[in-house]
């Protein structure tokens, strides 16, 4: 389940494997209809994912000719699910919402449940279709038999679920938008940032703390950890990554809503272990004024690009990074002054005082290269930001 949602409204859905978007109160699905047959979620064809670090999540549906592109994101208190129709025929495209309410009507492009708005979109739908009471719109749906005209009202008992469907033609090469679930009813409006701002903004916040250059699928890895990290909920465990990545701003609104037992947790550091919080103490380690780079040095990082940008330490904030000539790695490095800086892992006997500076180190030591796989040609990077 890939998490979707803002920073200053936390979680506001969950996306499942196969596309589904679960918002609490109600869940939505997305069916596109093409010349072959209606395509639902899970079937085969389709391809889930996510888009880079951002929590955006992306299906691909295989439809004739091309892809029915759907992707959902977070934005300023909305959920946004996006459909594009990347063949070069058009299809439908129906949105399947599923809720626990009495009533639901439209108004509209605007779909409420119990009142409070559910589903918006740009224009009223072209077809619809219903179900109370255990129903499904998949038959009605499926056979072409939806309706046309304005939606009509419809109640249901106390804790029933109803079933919706809103059908909507995409042009080749177009798209259609809906805005799911809006936690602010006044938000619930298409006027939002379309995927590649949302990933472009995700990308700013992300620069802001601590960034590495790791062998992949580690890196990418980081990268999705480090997103999820800025919407996690309060706890022990999210300061401590917050803090250790970097994060100062939010480090210190997690710290605010913590209760005395968890911020006596948060200081002993008594927090499970995490892919951030093993990977940050593989890399950079502080004991008083010695600073440890790479402690942890893992076997299949010889030979390859490493670097890391912007660690905090409490003098400030450090970078480095390891070019290989050969066996031996060259260490680059631009850290506060008054510090020495070691590298016992791969040189047990270098150390420097200087704030920056390069060095040859020696090969790693025979345990770790025996640990390591076939020798790889050695790679050149570029130094850390901050050294330029």
């Amino acid at each position: 389940m890939l998490a979707v949602g803002t920073l200053d409204q936390g979680v506001l859905a969950h996306v499942d494997g196969a596309g589904r978007v679960d918002a609490g109160r109600a869940t939505l699905e997305v069916w596109i209809g093409a010349d072959d047959r209606w395509h639902l979620p899970g079937d085969p064809g389709s391809r889930h994912g996510r888009l880079g670090p951002a929590p955006v999540a992306q299906t691909r549906t295989r439809v004739p000719g091309g892809d029915a592109v759907c992707a959902v994101y977070a934005v300023d208190g909305r959920v946004v699910v996006e459909i594009a129709d990347e063949s070069p025929a058009p299809f439908a495209v129906a949105f399947v919402v599923r809720a626990r309410a009495r009533a639901l009507g439209a108004d509209g492009g605007v779909v409420h449940a119990d009142g409070e708005p559910l589903l918006a979109f740009a224009r009223p739908p072209l077809r619809w279709s219903v179900a109370t009471a255990g129903g499904s719109v998949r038959d009605e749906v499926c056979s072409g038999g939806a309706h046309e005209g304005p939606f009509p009202p419809v109640t249901a008992g106390a804790g029933r679920t109803i079933e919706a469907a809103f059908l909507f033609p995409v042009a080749h090469r177009t798209r259609v938008r809906a805005v799911f679930a809006a936690r602010d009813p006044s938000r619930a409006d298409l006027d939002v940032p379309d995927v590649a701002g949302v990933r472009r903004a995700w990308d700013r916040l992300l620069d802001r703390g601590m960034r590495t250059e790791l062998p992949e699928p580690l890196q990418s890895r980081l990268d999705e950890a480090r997103a999820d990290l800025l919407l996690a909920a309060p706890g022990p465990q999210a300061f401590v990554a917050l803090e250790a990545w970097g994060f100062d701003d939010e480090a210190a609104t997690v710290w605010h809503a913590l209760g005395l037992r968890d911020r006596r947790r948060a200081r002993r550091r008594a927090v499970p272990p995490s892919l951030l919080l093993d990977t940050h103490a593989a890399l950079v380690a502080e004991r008083g004024r010695t600073v440890e780079l790479l402690p942890g040095f893992r076997p299949e990082w010889l030979g390859q690009p490493v670097a890391v940008h912007d660690a905090p330490l409490r003098a400030g904030r450090c970078s480095f990074a390891l070019r290989w000539h050969g066996a031996r790695p060259a260490l680059l490095w631009d850290a506060p002054a008054g510090l020495e800086l070691r590298a016992p892992a791969l040189d047990p006997h270098f150390a420097a005082r200087e704030p920056r500076g390069e060095a040859l180190l020696a090969a790693p030591p025979a345990p770790l290269l025996a640990m390591g796989t076939t020798a790889r040609p050695g790679e050149t990077i570029a130094p850390p930001d901050s050294f330029t």
